[in-house]
């Protein structure tokens, strides 16, 4: 058994012919489906492309088709172009040879439909499969490619045994293509069909002719209602076997699940469906952008209907704006446009509705005010503002009625003992809550918020609890902050720091860093003397610079010291022994210094704080000068 197959795609034309850009795209996707061996499983060789051909080539190429073929042989011509036909119905297969003289087909240059069944007939096999994604004419209008609205009987001058036919619309409808469209719309969904599996409507693995027909006519009249893709079975040939699928393919099975609730929803997922679409994507094993795809083109013809819907709405107020009422030829053409997006009367009623209905009220309107007298109009506007002023005053009485009503209510809710219990019960929960976070973080308040909705209580319920209570803790505040600093200024405070400045420095004389238990012993004795953080730290930041500058002085010392090791210093004259003595009388006068000074910085630090820092510096500056000079008083 042999698979063979001839496509057949014409895309430019002589003038009188619109182009079909779409064309050649058509014949490429059909060749890539057909010879992936998971999927058509006809052999390269067997497959046999034609561009644009001229109208000889595409003669000798039926021929070749069909001409020594097996019984069981499955053969298939697919065609995508323009359709034609004479002026006694027979139907024509443009090329780009095709033209027309004062209006009439030139015949021999397009290819007759009784040529391809010539053939057919002639050849032995009994699975012949012919698609036709054509038109039936020439016809041209802007943006698109249409046919004629002539009938042909294609079933009649192309069927026979052991045959399918199939077509992209019915012969007395428009097949069109958008001229910025990849593929012929038709044309898509059967590739579409055969590419994911999803033609495959038994899951029995195996496309047939029949299933896939059905696959792009469902697609196809979800974005275009208004066409009619046809298929024509003559004995068995709507079992006719065409390609492969992959059968419990977990893709294959979510775009099924993902096919059947869209047609559900008309292509609208409410959340459910979307939920359960999530939880078989991941019973499946399938990546979210594996699904998100699966999900753009089983929605893609319901969008491309939506969008057709807009367009026409929008064409319609434009067409509105300018002229209304239409003039016949205006009609005429709207109902063109309605063929062409391939809408019914039934989809675009409710459009017409909405924007033709105001634009008729206006005109009646207009109408009827031309018609009236300029008394009548007057009097009939009297009588509306009356009955505005009386329907106004109405609605007023009525609001302030319903507010009474409210404020009554609101008052019995309040004077309720039940009312009275939950106001209660909330004010006992927010003095916990304040106890421990004040201010209140995000938990306490969304579990305040959660109990505020199982008592019932609304939120200016809530504020009248709520704002007293928080007042009072601001005032607490207030007057403990003051408290602080007046305590800061008292002699008591004084006092204390006093106390503490001595027990720090005790507790650095003994051992510095401070280890934990002196660190802890300090602590409580701020805690006892009531001091706080900020306190504590500005007294040890200034007790530490004193040990710091001792520590200086101490290691001045032992370098001194290292440098009178070379003893004996039994001369005057001796540089080290004059350079120790110098060393020494400046630790006298510095010492001297430090013990007359240091109680009056002290003092003045108590006094002025703000001078403190000062006084230290004078201090030491004081102490160095004294044993500078008696250095070298004694060096003299």
């Amino acid at each position: 058994m042999a698979k063979i197959a001839l496509l057949i795609g014409v895309s430019e034309y002589q003038p009188g012919l619109n182009p079909l850009p779409s064309a050649v795209r058509d014949v490429e996707a059909m060749r890539e489906v057909l010879v992936n061996p998971e999927m058509g499983g006809f052999t390269d060789s067997n497959v046999t492309v034609l561009k644009n051909p001229q109208p000889q080539n595409i003669r000798n190429a039926i021929y070749h088709l069909f001409a020594n073929r097996q019984r069981d042989d499955l053969v298939l011509f697919y065609f995508s172009g323009h359709g034609i036909k004479d002026d006694r119905g027979n139907l024509y297969f443009s090329t780009c040879d095709t033209r027309k003289n004062n209006g009439k087909l030139v015949t021999p240059s397009a290819i007759a439909a009784r040529t391809l069944h010539d053939s057919i007939n002639d050849s032995r096999s009994q699975r012949q499969i012919i698609i036709l994604d054509c038109c039936f004419s020439g016809a041209i209008a802007t943006g698109m490619s249409v046919k004629d609205d002539g009938s042909v009987n294609v079933e009649e001058q192309l069927g026979g045994k052991g045959r399918a036919i199939l077509t992209s619309s019915t012969s007395t409808q428009y097949s069109f293509e958008q001229q910025d469209s990849e593929l012929s719309i038709y044309t898509r969904y059967l590739v579409e069909g055969v590419n994911t599996g999803a033609a495959d409507k038994d899951g029995d693995g195996q496309i047939s002719i029949d299933e896939l027909h059905e696959y792009a006519k469902s697609k196809v009249q979800e974005a275009s209602p208004a066409m009619t893709p046809e298929f024509y079975p003559v004995k068995e040939g709507h079992k006719i076997l065409l390609a492969k699928s992959p059968k419990d393919d977990p893709k294959l099975v979510y775009r099924q699940e993902v096919e059947s609730r869209a047609q559900e929803n008309q292509g609208n997922f409410s959340i459910f469906a979307l939920r359960i679409l999530e939880g078989k994507r991941q019973e499946l094993n399938i990546s979210p952008e594996e699904a998100n795809i699966i999900q753009e083109e089983v929605l893609k013809p319901y969008k491309e209907y939506e969008r057709k819907l807009y367009e026409y709405e929008q064409a319609l107020i434009e067409a509105a704006k300018k002229q209304y009422p239409f003039s016949e030829r205006l009609k005429k053409e709207i109902k063109e446009y309605q063929q062409y997006l391939g809408l019914r009367d039934e989809d675009i009623v409710a459009i017409e509705k909405r924007v033709l209905a105001p634009k008729q009220a206006q005109s009646e309107r207009q109408q009827e005010a031309e018609r009236l007298k300029t008394e009548q109009i007057l009097v009939e506007y009297q009588e509306q503002l009356r009955q505005q002023k009386e329907a106004e005053k109405r609605r007023q009485q009525e609001q302030e009625t319903q507010q009474r009503l409210q404020r009554q209510q609101e008052e019995q809710k309040k004077n309720s003992q039940e009312y009275k219990y939950k106001m209660q019960r909330y004010q006992e929960e927010f003095f916990k809550a304040i106890k421990i976070n004040d201010p209140l973080n995000e938990i306490s308040r969304n579990q305040l918020k959660d109990f505020q909705n199982f008592l019932k209580l609304n939120d200016e319920d809530v504020a009248q609890i709520e704002k007293p209570i928080l007042d009072e803790k601001k005032i607490e505040k207030q007057q403990k902050l003051q408290e602080q600093e007046d305590q800061k200024n008292s002699r008591e405070y004084k006092y204390k720091v006093r106390r503490y400045k001595e027990e720090f420095f005790k507790a650095v004389e003994l051992k510095y860093p401070l280890n934990d238990f002196a660190r802890n012993r300090l602590q409580k004795f701020q805690q006892f003397l009531r001091l706080s953080d900020e306190d504590v730290a500005h007294i040890e930041e200034i007790v530490l610079e004193g040990v710091e500058e001792q520590e200086k002085f101490q290691r001045r010392q032992r370098e001194e010291y290292q440098k009178a090791k070379n003893y004996p210093l039994h001369t005057s004259t001796n540089p080290a022994r004059i350079e120790l003595s110098r060393f020494m009388t400046m630790c006298i006068g510095f010492w001297i210094s430090l013990v007359i000074s240091s109680p009056i910085a002290f003092s003045l630090s108590e006094k002025f704080p703000e001078l403190r820092g000062f006084a230290t510096l004078i201090c030491i500056f004081g102490s160095a000068v004294l044993g500078w000079y008696l250095a070298y008083k004694s060096n003299i």
